[in-house]
């Protein structure tokens, strides 16, 4: 064999030529020059072989250094070692010393050529990036356009075209591929069907990156009840002479006299002024109209002028909470009012978002979720190989490694969870953005007999036609690859799941802002009307009585709080809910009906008095809290 001088740099081709003439040389040393030599040097083969390949380790090692990645010429000279190794293995007798050293030496290139995988795993990186940023950008210029046939967009299918083309071309380069190779290439799978997922859930307006949160479509409130509570609260502060000046008994307070009687007049005069420029700032930035915040100071001041007289504090106190109220969405211009005009602005952000494209990004997640099951069994099969030809080579692998294990688990749990994002954002936009004017505004306003969710859910009402809608696109596909059904029946469990949230939040939910509504007992027979509607809406039985729909055991969990509440809460009287607040075992919040957060709710609804007082305590009290 030629090895080149010393300080010489062999070439590629130099180097697997040696490599090769050694091979043919443990060949012939075995078979032709060391039968010669037995009587003087037993060893002769095993000892010229080991120093064949002390010969060329140097060599070899100088010539990889050179490799950045996994070219052509690297593989050439991996099958070169390879042979040589073999040949070892072959000539050379298993309970031969200096076999076992030569085995070593060669086994040794193997480390070498680990950085030379190492950054072919990088290469794949970088093209799985640069493929991945080129397909997003492509579907947002096209707004994630479906494919005919597929019914999925194009990201979805190149991006897991060129991972079907990576994976096997690891195994094809005649290297072997170790469990941490196949392991480290799946992982970089995972990290971008992850990040393909992100993508997915994001929305670009006017170069901003918005997420797709299905909380960012509901309507959001400002609440100004807070600012009309301190100021009745200070109102009454005012208007009554407790603390003001205490008798003997602090239950009868002394009457004034007339000089008193002017300066308490003069301070109502004063407050008049002040309340009604705190309210009219305190309006500013909400819909208020500004007529009716004019018209409200009128009136108070009109009724502190018509009369100073201390018997009548009280009358005028209450005339001017009517007044603030009259700001805040107490009137009867207020309730004549569409309610619909009482909602806040939309997003503009999520304006344009059509429904269809949302629906093929579902499609898209559905189409990947079964490649990410293909590949893993690509992956297993190629492994499976590797181990065959492991064992062919004397080299198996460790009991450890034969089997793969999970693969791809973090793709799954993100498709997974990008699936469910999106299924409930979609019914998120349908009931609460697309429909708000009906199911937020609308609904039971200002009582549940004024508009019924039997209604809404009236055959081709505007849900029906937003719901066919998703249904034509889900089952647009001519080969759709797949299961639409599947994905259509998940979809309308999450919208049922957005409409009872409606209801919820209209029978027993937050403030809306001027929205207002009276819930009495009477109400909760129809309240439960209308959920038994829902059900049979959702379900879809046919004429045998055969469900189409969302399963009964699906809509019975969605609907299980709500008629808690109807049951356990909305029949019973102002004053049972109140003692049920002040009982001790009643939680503050929780999963139950029955807890001192949902009370609360209810008695903000209840018109009579009672529950009026026990409001405006539970204001004061929390107000208080708010500022100590």
């Amino acid at each position: 064999a030629v090895v080149p001088g010393e300080g010489d740099q062999p070439s590629v081709d130099e180097c697997v030529s040696l490599v090769g003439q050694l091979a043919e040389e443990v060949e012939a040393e075995v078979n032709l020059y060391a039968p010669g030599f037995q009587g003087v040097l037993p060893d002769a083969a095993s000892v010229a072989v080991l120093e064949y390949c002390r010969c060329c380790r140097e060599t070899v090692e100088a010539v990889v250094d050179n490799f950045h990645t996994l070219s052509a010429p690297a593989v050439l000279l991996w099958r070169g070692l390879d042979s040589l190794q073999d040949r070892v293995k072959q000539w050379l007798p298993p309970d031969c010393k200096q076999r076992g050293e030569a085995l070593d030496i060669l086994k040794g290139f193997d480390a070498i050529f680990d950085r030379c995988v190492e950054a072919w795993m990088d290469d794949q990186t970088n093209r799985f990036a640069e493929m991945l940023g080129l397909c997003i950008a492509r579907e947002r210029e096209t707004d994630w356009e479906a494919m005919a046939a597929s019914g999925v967009s194009a990201s979805a299918v190149d991006m897991f075209q060129i991972f079907h083309d990576s994976i096997p071309q690891l195994f094809r380069l005649g290297l072997p591929v170790t469990f941490a190779d196949a392991h480290s290439l799946a992982q970089k799978v995972d990290l971008f069907v992850m990040k393909y997922c992100n993508d997915l859930l994001t929305h670009q307006h006017q170069g901003d990156t918005v997420r797709l949160d299905p909380a960012a479509v509901i309507p959001k409130f400002k609440d100004a009840r807070d600012q009309l509570d301190r100021m009745s609260d200070k109102i009454e502060e005012m208007f009554n002479m407790k603390g003001i000046r205490a008798g003997p008994d602090p239950a009868r307070p002394a009457k004034p006299t007339g000089k008193e009687e002017d300066k308490i007049g003069s301070k109502m005069l004063q407050f008049a002024a002040t309340a009604y420029r705190g309210c009219e700032g305190a309006l500013m930035g909400t819909d208020a109209d500004p007529s009716m915040v004019a018209k409200a100071g009128a009136k108070a001041s009109e009724s502190l002028l018509q009369s100073k007289s201390f018997d009548n504090i009280d009358k005028i106190g209450n005339k001017m909470e009517k007044g603030l109220e009259l700001m805040f969405g107490g009137s009867k211009e207020i309730d004549d009012i569409d309610a619909a005009k009482l909602l806040p602005p939309k997003d503009k952000r999520l304006e344009n978002l059509r429904l269809q494209s949302l629906c093929v990004r579902i499609k898209n997640l559905a189409w990947c979720r079964k490649q990410v099951d293909g590949l893993a069994e690509d992956l297993r099969i190629l492994w499976s190989r590797e181990g065959e030809r492991r064992c062919a080579a004397s080299d198996p692998l460790p009991v450890e490694e034969e089997d793969l294990g999970p693969l791809f688990e973090s793709s799954q749990v993100a498709l997974e969870q990008g699936e469910a994002t999106l299924m409930t954002y979609i019914a998120n936009k349908v009931v609460f953005c697309e429909l708000r004017d009906d199911f937020v505004a609308r609904l039971y306003q200002p009582t549940p007999r004024s508009l019924r969710l039997a209604a809404l859910l009236a055959q081709d009402g505007e849900l029906d036609k937003a719901l066919m809608g998703l249904y034509v696109e889900l089952f647009s596909a001519s080969q759709p690859i797949y299961d639409p059904q599947a994905l259509w029946l998940r979809l309308l469990e999450a919208v049922c799941g957005a409409v009872v949230r409606a209801v919820e939040w209209c029978v027993i939910g937050d403030h809306m802002g001027r929205i207002r509504r009276e819930v009495v007992p009477g109400d909760a027979g129809v309240v439960m009307e209308d959920v038994t509607v829902l059900k049979n809406y959702f379900i879809q039985r046919d004429e045998q009585g055969n469900a189409h729909g969302v399963s009964e055991v699906a809509v019975a969990g969605l609907t299980a709080h709500l008629e808690l509440l109807i049951h356990e809460l909305l029949p019973e009287p102002s004053p049972r809910l109140i003692d049920l607040y002040y009982d001790r075992n009643t939680p503050d919040d929780g999963k139950e009906a029955l807890n001192r957060r949902n009370l609360v709710r209810l008695l903000v609804r209840r018109p009579d008095r009672e529950a009026r007082e026990f409001v405006k305590e539970y204001q004061r009290k929390r107000d208080k809290e708010r500022r100590t």
